[in-house]
């Protein structure tokens, strides 16, 4: 039946798609022979010749699409009624041909003339999708008032969906690109990553790639911190990528990290799903089109490029909105993406889980949609993502009931009031920094400049003209999960500038969750995303179509150049090198000769951690601490007593190559109790023990602290 559907669809579009052929192949080819010409023969910078190529060839487009391409939509209408359309457009898909250009040149540093390959293939579909969808949508039923058939309205949903598609890869990956996505998105640059959280991240794939490929839980990282060792979940490696790129191991580059194709991808469908939500809600494809890139460029989702890839996924929220408007219950699409959420990120599994529960509530009261969720609908995701969880090793460490949810970090990273205005120094050039506690930045809900215009107009509006637009039914279950996750986000205690107004008790059984779940400020991104998209239907039901459309447009720009900084900053820090200093042919030797690397004292927070976790990543030698987002206590204790009595006793374990740090005493009395055939010494600034050594010292950069060895 869709196979049919789809042909039928593809025959009504097929008279317009042979027609755009010949128009759109006459201007692709002057724009791409132009181009050519230019790159071939001058030494201009391929984006201008780009931009030549366009010019030469716009007015082709313009004029042939309307007067032959789309000659039914367009009808006796003048082409200057159509032409801001045309013009954006045509727009488009000069951004589409610079974003070729750019990353062919620039990023793959590849010959500007394999541009013209996507300009060829790519451009004209996405643009036939652009121009069939909206420039020429539904013209005969605008000026007629004669309804479209149900075949003719079919003919558009293809093309509607390859619209919104290119639409949200090319503003996607603009602003992904503005943000210094060019030094992510490349697979073997692991240097961006080099710092802090990232390299958590980088590490924890480095050493799951290498793992058995039949293991349980699949996936198990028992190098990964050796006796502390439990899971990529909790070193935020994104279980969604590590497992499929693990069973691609053998072919893929050292090193290699998929973090950059993810953020990549997250630009997009927040775009996407941003348009598709707005277009729900019945705003023009104009409107939904600067709706969607307000929502690409939200401060919310930007900040996590500071180092929580996995988080900057909030399009997972925006796409459980969209299945909680949607008039009918799509049990399956709900399961789809809670199972695809569960391999991304414990805090964003449960916002859209709480999501599903409120629209499962919702039309269960008969609050919206048609007819209530099944049983098999509400069960299955309850069974199947647990089950998920525990393949993937959620459950590897246990959760903490020793301590308070105040002692854990509940109510310390958490919102503050004013967190929807205040810019939180980088985020804003026009608008201050508010003063705030110190995890409050994780609580930034901040709306950007053009959110925030727009917020401070529509409180105006509704306190002096009561124009703003009532909420139906349809989003009451919806508005209540945001509400409670916005209380959620605060905290039992209650702050605004830095200020506590509040500090309410919560009985300690809450404790398990409130520990787990300790960063609450995270919590606010479902009130900040909606806030901005109901501005948005604001500024359309308030100011009408077109004035609508320009007001969001300067609110854009402004939001747009704001961020101008924010841009500059993560260019810069994206960009900065990174090499690590274990370069002496001392560690290339110790790599064959040991399996595992012990630092000691054992912990994350050594300033020779990431260089000497990265050789040992590298080696495929396990460490006997990791930076985890969750690690059991008691073994953690154990090891370091353990390493600490090696190294201060001498019994040093043959397989072990260990590396000190600290203030001297420790390594002064490993030097002194070592056993005899110990190296002690320096290696590139990093003091090691290197039990039963019998390899080179001075000739590779080893230096020795006991002059007989």
């Amino acid at each position: 039946m869709r196979s049919s559907a789809l042909a039928a669809k593809m025959r009504l579009l097929a008279p317009e798609f042979i027609r755009f052929a010949f128009v759109g192949g006459a201007a692709t080819l002057v724009h791409a022979a132009v181009y050519t010409a230019i790159v071939s023969w001058t030494a201009l910078h391929p984006q201008i010749a780009n931009a030549l190529g366009f010019l030469s060839a716009v007015g082709i487009s313009v004029l042939g699409h309307h007067h032959f391409t789309f000659r039914e939509a367009s009808g006796k209408r003048e082409l200057a009624d159509s032409s801001w359309r045309l013009g954006v457009a045509a727009i488009f898909g000069y951004l589409l041909n610079a974003l070729f250009v750019y990353v062919v040149s620039d990023v793959l540093a590849a010959g500007p003339r394999l541009a013209i390959l996507p300009m060829i293939f790519v451009t004209p579909v996405a643009t036939f999708a652009l121009n069939r969808s909206w420039v020429f949508y539904d013209r005969r039923s605008n000026r007629s008032g004669e309804a479209l058939g149900s075949k003719e309205r079919a003919a558009n949903t293809l093309p509607s969906l390859l619209a919104v598609l290119s639409f949200s890869c090319v503003v996607g990956l603009i602003v992904f690109l503005l943000f210094g996505g060019q030094y992510m998105i490349m697979p073997t640059n692991t240097a961006w990553m080099m710092h802090y959280d990232p390299s958590q991240h980088y590490m924890g794939w480095a050493y799951f790639r290498d793992t058995p490929l039949f293991q349980f839980p699949l996936g198990a990282n028992p190098l990964f911190g050796d006796k502390i060792a439990s899971s990529i979940v909790f070193s935020d490696s994104l279980p969604l990528f590590a497992l499929p790129f693990k069973l691609a191991n053998a072919w893929l580059p050292r090193p290699f990290q998929y973090f950059g194709i993810w953020i990549a991808l997250c630009f997009c469908l927040q775009t996407f799903f941003a348009f598709r939500i707005l277009r729900q809600l019945g705003m023009p494809p104009e409107v939904a089109g600067l709706g969607g890139i307000l929502l690409a460029l939200s401060p919310a989702m930007l900040w996590r490029l500071d180092g929580h890839e996995a988080l900057i996924g909030q399009w997972v929220l925006l796409a459980g909105v969209l299945l909680c408007l949607d008039k009918r219950w799509r049990g399956g699409a709900w399961l789809l993406l809670l199972a695809v959420t569960t391999l991304i990120h414990a805090y964003l599994f449960v916002m859209v889980a709480g999501i599903w529960v409120a629209d499962v509530a919702g039309r269960s009261l008969g609050w919206h949609g048609e007819g209530s969720p099944n049983l098999r609908g509400i069960v299955a995701p309850i069974v199947i993502c647990p089950l998920i969880a525990w393949s993937v090793g959620y459950f590897m460490v246990a959760p903490r009931t020793d301590i308070s949810a105040r002692d854990g970090g509940f109510g310390f990273y958490h919102a503050e009031l004013q967190t929807f205005f205040d810019s939180n120094v980088l985020w804003s050039y026009m608008l201050p920094d508010m003063p705030n506690g110190l995890g409050a930045n994780e609580g930034l809900g901040f709306l950007g400049l053009g959110g925030c215009a727009l917020l401070i107009l529509a409180i105006a509006v509704h306190i002096w003209r009561k124009q703003f637009p009532k909420p139906t039914p349809a989003v009451r279950a919806l508005f209540l999960i945001t509400v409670a996750f916005a209380l959620y986000a605060f905290s039992n205690r209650i702050a605004i500038v830095n200020e506590t107004i509040a500090s309410i008790p919560l009985p300690h059984v809450l404790d398990p969750f409130l520990v787990a779940f300790r960063v609450s400020g995270r919590f606010i991104w479902l009130a900040s995303h909606l806030i901005l998209l109901t501005l948005v239907v604001f500024a359309f039901h308030w100011a009408g179509r077109r004035i609508g459309t320009i007001l969001l447009a300067v609110a854009v720009v402004g939001q747009f150049l704001d961020l101008q900084p924010a841009m500059a900053y993560y260019r810069q820090k994206l960009s900065t090198p990174w090499e690590n200093p274990a370069q002496s042919d001392f560690w290339n030797e110790a790599a064959h000769k040991y399996q595992r690397l012990a630092f000691a004292p054992a912990s994350p927070q050594n300033p020779n951690y990431l260089p000497m976790a990265m050789f040992a990543a590298e080696n495929g030698l396990a460490i006997n601490v990791a930076y985890l987002a969750r690690h059991d206590d008691s073994k953690m204790a154990a090891e370091q007593n353990e390493t600490l009595s090696s190294v201060e006793n001498g019994t040093l374990a043959p397989d072990t190559l260990y590396v000190v740090w600290g203030d001297g005493k420790l390594f002064e009395t490993a030097v002194a109790n070592k056993p005899a055939d110990t190296f002690a010494g320096q290696v590139d600034g990093f003091s090691v023990l290197a039990p039963g050594w019998s390899g080179c010292t001075d000739s590779c950069g080893a230096i020795a602290a006991d002059p007989t060895r």
